[in-house]
């Protein structure tokens, strides 16, 4: 009986689990399971209720059933079975397995044991977003239900009051609310400032496909592009999960105008829902001088330095000031910001000018400094939960900010081989990044600098570029950094 049971297992491992998914001691995983889910010669059933199955999200319910599988007189339409219960623990899918053998005696295909059962498969549907759990009537499981559920089958010898879900979250392993979907700002009330243009718009659009409830974008000096940016927001997203606003990011009251939750409420274009604010992206900022003969340090004008630091430095230190404060009013407590830093931020460079890398230093010091005040609650500053804060550091993208140096093609190619890459980096790589960082994906994260950078944070000199240059143009075979080029 075991060797045809060998036979048949190898037969079918080969058909449907070339990849050798399912291991030779025949424990079926999930994902092994999970390839089988839209193969119409499967069964998938579930030993203990006829009420709810394990399933894909993406696929109907067709070849998924109930403990009423063995009575409905159509399992030679199958040729193999999967049969689950509540954990690794229960047998009650073994015992349902042996009920099959006997009453289907002539049956010729496989049936095997999904052991991980409910508990396993519904614990995945945690954080994956194509693992759930459906009812009899193909609708998906809420988390809520998966909690419940998972409580009846996870054969603790201790039951949880299944009026205290919390307590349930918190044995768990798995954080309810990283679910690794498209919607990672799902919920979440969001503002960019210096929203209209380059990385800014392109980290609202992108807060905006990732399921953000609202987005409040913030600019100050160009009016006609602000009007042009909100058109094109209106055509392709829903005028009421955006507002854009003019605000000076550096000043007191054009931040308490962005940030400030009476301010917020006397906005006729923002939902009441939407006042208090979960994440925001301080973005707003300009380079300053950058021609030859008025860049560096004992050249420049104090007051094109002024103009630097007020906006990048003290516009970056007034929003983070009002966020947190509201945060603190309004008790978010899933709070993150992003500052945009720069590459520039890390190092020193000939291309920039003081005003800039110094803002850009800073920029990393305000977030070191309030990552670590802001670590923790704390009941004697008034601080009810922790809040996050981090910086992204781009290398050159192609934005509004780079457009006309970057037009000079000797200047493109120069940039662009500057980078470890050979390329550019793309803007959407950034907003992504920064989106990462203010959703609950990342909540472990706070006072790091993510480099978006091709590479620059990790060479060391020479760049690949010049090595290339001596290897392939100057033929120069042997290259070490030591001196010794004996193989």
């Amino acid at each position: 009986m075991e060797n045809n049971f060998q036979k048949k297992y190898l037969k079918y491992k080969k058909k449907y689990l070339s990849g050798g998914n399912i291991t030779d001691s025949q424990i079926l995983t999930p994902t092994s399971l999970y390839q089988l889910f839209d193969n119409k010669k499967v069964a998938i059933v579930n030993a203990l209720s006829d009420n709810y199955m394990i399933c894909r999200s993406d696929i109907d319910m067709s070849d998924c059933y109930g403990k009423n599988f063995i009575d409905l007189e159509i399992i030679n339409k199958y040729e193999v079975i999967i049969v689950y219960c509540a954990n690794y623990s229960c047998d009650a899918s073994k015992n349902y397995i042996e009920k099959i053998k006997k009453k289907y005696q002539n049956f010729e295909g496989l049936i095997l044991d999904y052991p991980g059962g409910i508990f396993e498969w519904g614990s995945l549907s945690l954080i994956y977003n194509n693992f759930c759990i459906k009812d009899s009537n193909n609708n998906i499981y809420s988390q809520d239900q998966i909690y419940a559920l998972l409580q009846n089958n996870n054969h603790w010898k201790k039951k949880i009051n299944n009026s205290n879900l919390m307590t349930l979250k918190e044995k768990i392993i798995f954080n309810p609310e990283i679910k690794f979907s498209g919607k990672m700002l799902e919920n979440k009330v969001c503002v960019v400032t210096g929203a209209t243009s380059g990385l800014g718009l392109e980290t609202l659009k992108t807060m905006l496909n990732f399921g953000a409830k609202h987005v409040t974008g913030t600019f100050y000096n160009n009016i006609e592009r602000s009007e042009r940016v909100i058109k094109e927001l209106g055509s392709k997203y829903d005028n009421k999960k955006f507002t854009i606003i003019r605000a000076d990011a550096r000043t007191i009251e054009g931040n308490n105008q962005t940030f400030n939750s009476k301010n917020r409420l006397e906005n006729d274009n923002i939902p009441n829902d939407c006042i208090s604010i979960n994440c925001v992206n301080i973005n707003a900022g300009i380079f300053g001088p950058a021609s030859f003969n008025n860049k560096h340090i004992h050249q420049i004008d104090i007051n094109k330095y002024d103009e630097v630091i007020n906006l990048n430095l003290r516009g970056y230190v007034l929003g983070v000031q009002s966020f947190i404060k509201q945060a603190i009013e309004n008790k978010i407590d899933d709070a993150s910001i992003v500052c945009l830093k720069s590459i520039y931020g890390s190092g020193g460079s000939k291309f920039s000018n003081p005003a800039y890398q110094i803002s850009k230093h800073g920029t990393m010091g305000l977030v070191r400094q309030t990552a670590i005040e802001f670590s923790r609650p704390s009941q004697k500053l008034g601080i009810p939960f922790t809040i996050r804060i981090n910086a992204v550091s781009p290398t050159f993208t192609t934005t509004a900010l780079t457009k006309t140096m970057l037009e000079n093609s000797k200047v493109n190619e120069t940039i662009k081989n500057s980078n470890p890459t050979g390329k550019l980096a793309n803007k959407t790589s950034v907003a992504n990044a920064t989106c990462w960082l203010l959703s609950n994906y990342s909540n472990d994260i706070t006072g790091s600098d993510i480099p978006v950078d091709c590479g620059v944070l990790a060479e060391v000199v020479p760049t690949v570029s010049e090595v290339d240059f001596l290897n392939n143009d100057e033929n120069i075979e042997f290259l070490s950094c030591c001196g010794n080029t004996n193989d």
